[in-house]
This record gives C-alpha cells, structure tokens and sequence, in this order.
C-alpha cells in the first residue's frame, strides 16, 4: 500500500510540473506591439529578480495580451532571466517563451534583438 501511494504521489508531482524551457509555434503573421514602459517597485526581498512584463499571443482574440511584470525567486543564484521573444521566420512569428537560464544564452537572446 506504502508503494501504491508514493508512486500516486511522485505521479501527481510530476503531472503539474511544467517544462523550464518550451517553444510554442504560433502561425501568427504579425509581431508584438512595443513592449511598455513597467514602473518598477523596490523587490520584496533581497534574494528576488524583476521579470519583465511581455506581449503573449491570445488565439481565441487573435490579438496580444499584455502581461505585466513580476518579482521572481530565481531557483539558483547562477542564472539569469532570459525574456521571451518572437523571431519572425519567413510569413510567421515563433514564439520563445521566457526562462532561467545562463549568461551565455542571455548575450545569444540579446545579439538576436540587434
């Protein structure tokens, strides 16, 4: 019985975690607005990181949604925030989602918005 219920729990676990890193490929053939200007509180506690507010694309209103920007714990002090972002690619937009990640990866999302 001990077994049956660890393994129900390590199952239920597991069903609600979601990935850290996923790309969504939206047939989208128009780009996001320009992102707004967030006033930024001071963070709640030391250990926190702002996380930009982005557009996300809403299919049931074929527009963007603005989603505003939030104090996160980073799950470990050796990585960074990396925005989500739209890369258009011939008719259509993919979407990136936002994510932790390491510098590395921030310096390769920012040459792309060059």
């Amino acid at each position: 019985m001990r077994k049956l219920l660890a393994t129900l729990a390590i199952g239920a676990m597991l069903a609600f975690t979601a990935p850290a890193y996923s790309q969504v490929h939206l047939r989208v053939h128009f780009g996001p607005p320009s992102l707004r200007v967030e006033t930024v509180a001071p963070a709640p506690a030391p250990n926190m990181s702002w996380v930009p507010g982005y557009y996300r694309f809403d299919a049931l209103t074929n527009d963007y949604v603005w989603v505003p920007g939030s104090w996160q714990y980073r799950p470990s002090q050796n990585v960074v925030w990396i925005p989500p972002e739209y890369i258009q690619r011939g008719d259509h937009y993919d979407y990136i989602a936002g994510h932790w990640g390491t510098r590395g990866e921030l310096r390769a999302h920012l040459e792309r918005e060059r």
